[in-house]
């Protein structure tokens, strides 16, 4: 298993620094204006996210628990919660893994820039907003952190209910595609990607940072409710037993 899961990462690094490779010409990476914390903001702006992550976590979510429905599996737990238990520590470990990721490839092209220059009145961050700001770069980056790993775990669980609920992850990857369309066509709606970023408006207006907040709580019984829906069929259906 350990095997299994170095080679998917290798993978997955492979693959993010070939698509960053191709995509640094998009970015203004060479300016004297521009700085780190200016290339994490546009990076997690949905369609760079989605162009660089959507395919390593839906196949990493489906190659790390596709085994987890095969009867031997199953009957080693001996009860669905045990099995979802299981499922979602792994989710966390992957969660993190790929935050990890999107932080060391945001250093990993930004290493020759200085770490910030909101402060100063010839920044790209004050192009964007008319405003200088100061904040830390201990806050910024623990918030980048938290975001990243919000967003990653709610595609996971999205891939992986799509899995409990219809016996295949196309339901949950047609709906991670459909969200992040409506949220490109229309810049009003806030549904994923969107709700759960760091835009320059975001940092230049505090409260805004609510939001996100009230995306967390929604979600989280959003899945919890999905959650406890799926394992009372599972154990309806097999009396409460595997």
């Amino acid at each position: 298993m350990r095997g299994k899961m170095l080679i998917v990462y290798g993978l997955s690094v492979c693959y993010l620094l070939l698509i960053g490779y191709k995509a640094l010409n998009f970015f203004p990476i060479q300016s004297s204006i521009f700085c780190s914390r200016d290339f994490f903001v546009m990076m997690m702006y949905p369609q760079w996210y989605v162009l660089f992550f959507l395919l390593p976590i839906i196949i990493t979510t489906i190659c790390f628990t596709k085994h987890d429905f095969l009867l031997m599996s199953v009957l080693q737990y001996r009860s669905w919660k045990s099995l979802v238990w299981k499922q979602q520590k792994t989710l966390w470990i992957q969660a993190v893994v790929y935050t990890l990721m999107f932080m060391g490839l945001c250093f990993f092209y930004t290493n020759h820039m200085k770490l910030s220059n909101w402060e100063q009145l010839g920044s790209y961050f004050y192009q964007k907003t008319q405003s200088v700001i100061e904040i830390g770069n201990v806050e910024f980056f623990c918030l980048i952190f938290v975001l990243c790993f919000i967003r990653n775990y709610i595609m996971m669980q999205i891939v992986i209910l799509s899995i409990w609920k219809k016996g295949t992850p196309i339901y949950g990857v047609l709906c991670l595609c459909c969200i992040f369309g409506i949220e490109v066509v229309s810049i009003q709606y806030t549904l994923l990607f969107r709700l759960f970023t760091m835009d320059y408006i975001v940092w230049k207006e505090q409260s805004l940072r609510i939001r996100a907040v009230v995306g967390v709580v929604v979600y989280s019984v959003l899945i919890l409710m999905s959650w406890y829906r799926v394992i009372k069929k599972k154990e309806w259906l097999r009396h409460e037993t595997i």
